[in-house]
């Protein structure tokens, strides 16, 4: 059974018929939140990019990535936590206590909720690091020839 945020990693030509070659739970999200990222360090251009090929994608049936979406957002994902460096984080990929109320104002998607304490200092860090598993698994797609299914 999918889930609603499972990516699958599929043959070319796939038509939501045949097999999956791998299934990758709780990874969708994180194209969402990459979009994200890339408006908070200012980059809009990229980050609508983004949100270019992943509207592509959904209007395709099965919703999916081709070969070249994910050579596409590959490229758009790369230099993402050196964007971060210096600018939002410190070395250490967490934030200053006074970010967080603009942040909190200029998010959707990271995890920045006061109930969290000093652990929402480390939410652009966590974001950053899932965003680098699902660059993973695009990068596994790209070696294979594989295209991306959003199931």
């Amino acid at each position: 059974m999918s889930r609603p945020d499972t990516i699958s990693l599929v043959p070319p030509g796939w038509d939501g018929s045949g097999p999956k070659i791998e299934i990758h739970q709780f990874l969708k999200r994180f194209f969402w939140v990459a979009e994200e990222l890339w408006k908070l360090t200012g980059d809009d251009a990229r980050a609508a990019a983004i949100g270019e090929v992943l509207d592509a994608a959904y209007e395709r049936e099965p919703v999916l990535l081709t070969t070249e979406d994910v050579d596409r957002m590959l490229q758009l994902l790369e230099g993402l936590p050196e964007a971060f460096v210096g600018t939002i984080v410190d070395e250490e990929w967490r934030l200053r206590p006074e970010q967080l109320p603009e942040l909190r104002a200029r998010t959707k998607t990271l995890d920045l909720d006061e109930r969290r304490g000093d652990l929402a200092l480390a939410a652009v860090g966590e974001a950053l690091s899932n965003v680098g598993a699902l660059e993973n698994v695009l990068r596994k797609a790209q070696k294979r020839h594989l295209w991306v299914s959003f199931d």
